[in-house]
């Protein structure tokens, strides 16, 4: 299907996801029609009047930047990431992250901007999130986008835990939002701690990771 022009609003669901994941969040709408099969998914979604680009699969910071990119094509206004981090501090799973400021390491928008160390969501749409999901107790944290192999270099990895939270694409979606001028605010979903890093994979914590997913797209479009 194409469009010339896609809704204002935009969701990006970071992360790969499976086939009936991505059935489990379209069956959250009333309608949908896929736009995209690329490097990532993206689908036009319908909830009552309300109308949502639907983007699957942004994994890692060069497919974030190329989705911020062809949206912007295509005229959306505004992008809320919901996707999983990992914390630096022994939370729950499923607690709710909002980053208010994101450490540059992801190694895409530190080699664009070598003296850029943070970048930060806008704003109004950051609000709007704070506001979404406030029953929730979100967390307000800074936190650090890195590269996709960084458990595998210990220089990064001590970086890493200085920082609240660890995760791969929030730097370069605030970065080329603001480039060309869209507006952007992430919420993230712990998936993991220092003790159960090594049990992420266990159906149960999935399971919780996974519904705490579809609330935030529940309550995202309930409210936007």
């Amino acid at each position: 299907m194409r469009l010339k022009k896609f809704p204002q609003n935009a969701i990006f669901l970071g992360g790969t996801h499976s086939k009936d994941q991505i059935k489990r969040v379209l069956r959250l709408f009333d309608s949908h029609k896929q736009l995209t099969e690329t490097l990532f998914q993206s689908y036009l979604v319908k909830k009552g009047k309300k109308k949502f680009l639907l983007a699957f699969n942004i994994y890692g910071s060069v497919i974030t930047a190329e989705a911020v990119s062809c949206v912007h094509d295509k005229s959306v206004k505004n992008i809320i990431f919901i996707g999983t981090c990992g914390a630096n501090a022994e939370v729950p799973i499923g607690s709710y992250v909002l980053p208010n400021k994101v450490r540059c390491y992801d190694g895409l928008t530190n080699l664009l901007s070598p003296k850029i160390k943070y970048v930060y969501p806008n704003k109004e749409l950051f609000r709007k999130t704070k506001r979404i999901l406030d029953k929730e107790s979100p967390r307000i944290e800074t936190t650090i986008s890195v590269p996709t192999f960084f458990y595998t270099d210990k220089r990064i990895e001590r970086i890493a835990k200085k920082y609240f939270a660890v995760e791969i694409e929030l730097s370069s979606l605030f970065y080329f939002s603001k480039k060309l001028n869209i507006k952007s605010t992430g919420i993230l979903v712990v998936s993991d701690t220092p003790k159960t890093f090594k049990k992420m994979h266990r159906e149960d914590l999935f399971e919780k990771r996974e519904k705490r997913i579809l609330h935030a797209i529940r309550l995202v479009v309930r409210e936007t």
